[in-house]
């Protein structure tokens, strides 16, 4: 059985019959499964834990079930994946394409999924805990039932909408302002008074 980068260059060769086997072989002997050509590859169950496949493609593969703990998936396709059950606590997803990928019941504790576009994924699990969706895609992402506990939500551009703590110092200068102001119309008033008074007298 072969492994194949995607412009069709020898990654990997082993005695393995089935493709699943062959890339754990890989993995245990260390071999960076960078841009691999696993498209549609049966995956299920598959032991890929802190295997190197950044920028591989693994759109429409199997990996319900499969080890990636710790695993590499910078830029990796992954879209249409199947990943329910899956194991990818630890694991960098930063920049990957899972868009229409079944994340259902995956465990995704402490995951970075820093720009990542999760188009249309299905999360309906309880797994997100500890994620990092700083700057992910979620569009038309299903995140129902999810844990969102710990999980950091929070923009990275520095343009973002101020605190309420800022906002809040705002408006108590602004009133300062306007007792201030008025404070002042005040004073003048009783100063034309006074004037007034003094040429009558």
């Amino acid at each position: 059985m072969q492994i194949r980068h995607v412009y069709g260059t020898l990654i990997f060769e082993s005695d393995d019959t089935d493709i699943k086997d062959c890339l754990e072989s890989a993995v245990r002997e260390g071999i960076s499964l960078s841009f691999a050509d696993l498209k549609g590859a049966d995956l299920c169950g598959a032991n890929l834990s802190a295997a190197n496949l950044s920028f591989a493609d693994l759109s429409l593969a199997d990996l319900s079930f499969a080890e990636l703990l710790g695993a590499d998936l910078f830029k990796a396709n992954l879209s249409n994946a199947n990943l329910s059950e899956a194991n990818l606590s630890n694991s960098n997803v930063s920049e990957a394409n899972l868009k229409g990928a079944n994340l259902s019941k995956a465990n995704l504790k402490g995951a970075d999924f820093s720009y990542t576009n999760l188009n249309e994924s299905n999360f309906p699990s309880d797994s997100l805990a500890e994620a990092d969706l700083c700057t992910a895609n979620l569009s038309e992402a299903d995140l129902c039932t999810a844990n969102l506990a710990g999980v950091d939500l929070l923009p990275s551009n520095p343009s973002s909408p101020p605190s309420p703590r800022v906002v809040k110092a705002e408006r108590g200068d602004l009133w300062v302002f306007i007792i201030s102001a008025a404070f002042t119309v005040v004073l003048i008033s009783l100063g034309f008074v006074i004037g007034a008074a003094s040429v009558a007298c």
